[in-house]
C-alpha cells in the first residue's frame, strides 16, 4: 500500500539514497506527515494514520477545517488535540521548528469563517 499524505516531511540526509530535494520517492519513508480533514477522522483516515505508523512514520498532525484544530498523533492511538490557540511543536521529529495552529488555518485560507 502506498499513502500519499497531504504534507510529508524528511530530513535530508537521513536515509541512504535520498531523493532529489522536492522528488517524491516511494522508498524514503517521512518522520512527519500531515492530513487535512473537514469534519471527524473517517475510518479511511484512521486506516491511513495506521498505516503511515506501521510505516516508520513518528508523527501524524491531522488538521480539522471545521474547528481549526489540529490533532497531533503520537501513535495510532494516541493523540492530542492542539487548539487555535495552541502550536504545534513537533519536538525531536523537527527539532526547532514550532507553528501557531491559527497561522496555519489562516495560511490555508480557513482563517476567517462566516459567522
Amino acid at each position: 500500500v502506498v499513502r500519499r499524505p497531504a504534507v510529508a516531511f524528511s530530513a535530508s540526509g537521513s536515509y541512504p539514497g535520498d531523493a532529489t530535494p522536492g522528488q517524491a520517492s516511494p522508498d524514503v519513508t517521512p518522520r512527519l506527515v500531515a492530513e487535512v480533514v473537514d469534519g471527524e477522522v473517517s475510518a479511511e483516515m484512521q486506516r491511513k494514520i495506521e498505516d503511515y505508523f506501521a510505516g516508520g512514520v513518528k508523527l501524524v498532525w491531522v488538521a480539522n477545517l471545521s474547528n481549526r484544530t489540529v490533532i497531533a498523533y503520537t501513535a495510532p492511538t494516541k493523540s492530542k488535540t492542539i487548539p487555535a490557540s495552541g502550536t504545534l511543536d513537533p519536538g525531536r521529529v523537527v527539532s526547532g521548528f514550532t507553528l501557531p495552529v491559527k497561522a496555519l488555518f489562516e495560511h490555508m485560507g480557513a482563517g476567517k469563517r462566516k459567522k
